[in-house]
């Protein structure tokens, strides 16, 4: 049987997106430039399920819209500073009886989901550092990554004692800050000429923090401004296990949801994913040269990723699905019992044994 390995397409320049004769059509580039780039899509053959669009300017139909989420393709759309501007995902209704446990989830349970959710990303921060070839660092950068390394027992230590919600971030911010100082002096391959010199700061990894927004947003360096376009789409592809799972992302229980559109839960939920990203990001960067052309630093010092890099680098974030599914499905589990399935219509058998009361639901979450 024929099953096409999926994968992610990264339109740039001005886009049109539209469905003809049964088929999608994805046309994008830079007409002025001459670099146009035209490919059609079939139903039945199709192999893609994510579609990230970096382009300001062009259209999308309605039909390819429908298209696209007959097909269960998630689009989504990316500033130049690699936010998340919005995204279309395919629409599955939330589990009545999980939204209800969610809501009616005691503290300790919370408490214990963050503390693993937290252990996981620690867990995962470790192994990367632990992978940083130390080929080319100065003695200081390697003093750093072991410094690093050493702390991070402590805080998975300091996890299990925290009560609340503030000690728990507080341990997170520790952990990232040993985490974050030890990739400040891992050094990037460049080449170089004299025609192309790249900033000074440009030449390592540097710091997570940006100076133009004091943390990882707006950032002045390339690796982190890689960075946030890779967590941009992992925020989409979260989202979509998350819908997958039938789970209401408005319920977090480590982030909030005070943020205009902020849904705590996706957040809470990329928090294990983070570290992998980061890996596969640095992977990639040890093994290639990059070039100045491959970014542009705006006049007001943010560094921007071109769209050609933009389209090598977003596509790694598919490897990290079978990742996101554990971690979503996991986290599900803790309100489904066999009696509540994946679809809300399989909770026919838990209302006809007369367990349907608010009551009875948040006994089920607190045992």
């Amino acid at each position: 049987m024929y099953s096409p390995v999926k994968r992610i397409v990264v339109l740039s320049g001005n886009i049109d997106i539209r469905a003809s004769g049964g088929r999608l059509k994805l046309r994008h580039g830079f007409p002025l430039g001459g670099t146009v780039t035209e490919e059609w899509i079939n139903r039945g053959t199709c192999d893609v399920d994510h579609i990230v669009v970096l382009g300001k300017s062009g259209t999308i139909s309605l039909d390819a819209i429908q298209w696209l989420m007959d097909m269960g393709i998630v689009v989504s759309i990316l500033d130049y500073q690699g936010n998340l501007v919005t995204d279309m995902l395919p629409q599955e209704h939330i589990s009545p009886i999980v939204k209800q446990r969610q809501a009616c989830a005691n503290s300790q349970l919370q408490r214990r989901l963050a503390i693993w959710l937290l252990q996981e990303k620690l867990y995962g921060q470790l192994q990367t550092l632990k992978g940083l070839k130390f080929a080319g660092l100065t003695v200081g950068a390697k003093q750093a990554i072991k410094q690093g390394t050493d702390q991070f027992p402590r805080f998975q230590r300091a996890l299990s004692k925290c009560q609340n919600a503030d000690e728990l971030r507080g341990v997170e911010a520790q952990a990232g800050r040993a985490y974050w100082g030890s990739f400040e002096g891992v050094p990037l391959s460049w080449k170089v000429t004299k025609a192309k010199l790249v900033p000074e700061h440009w030449l390592t990894i540097g710091s997570r923090m940006s100076p133009k927004s004091g943390y990882g947003r707006n950032s002045v360096s390339p690796f982190h401004s890689c960075l946030n376009y890779l967590y941009a789409c992992l925020e989409s592809r979260v989202k979509r296990y998350c819908i997958a799972y039938r789970l209401d992302v408005d319920f977090p229980v480590l982030h909030s949801n005070s943020r205009t559109n902020r849904s705590g839960l996706i957040y809470d939920l990329m928090e294990p994913a983070r570290p992998s990203v980061d890996r596969l990001l640095y992977k990639f960067m040890a093994k290639t040269t990059l070039h100045a052309s491959d970014f542009f630093e705006t006049r007001h010092g943010i560094c921007k990723v071109m769209p050609e890099l933009a389209s090598k680098i977003i596509p790694l974030v598919r490897s990290l699905d079978p990742d996101i599914n554990r971690i979503v499905k996991e986290f599900a589990s803790n309100f489904k019992t066999r009696l509540v399935q994946a679809h809300p219509d399989d909770d026919r058998k838990f209302r006809a044994d007369g367990n349907d009361s608010l009551d009875t639901i948040g006994a089920v979450v607190q045992n």
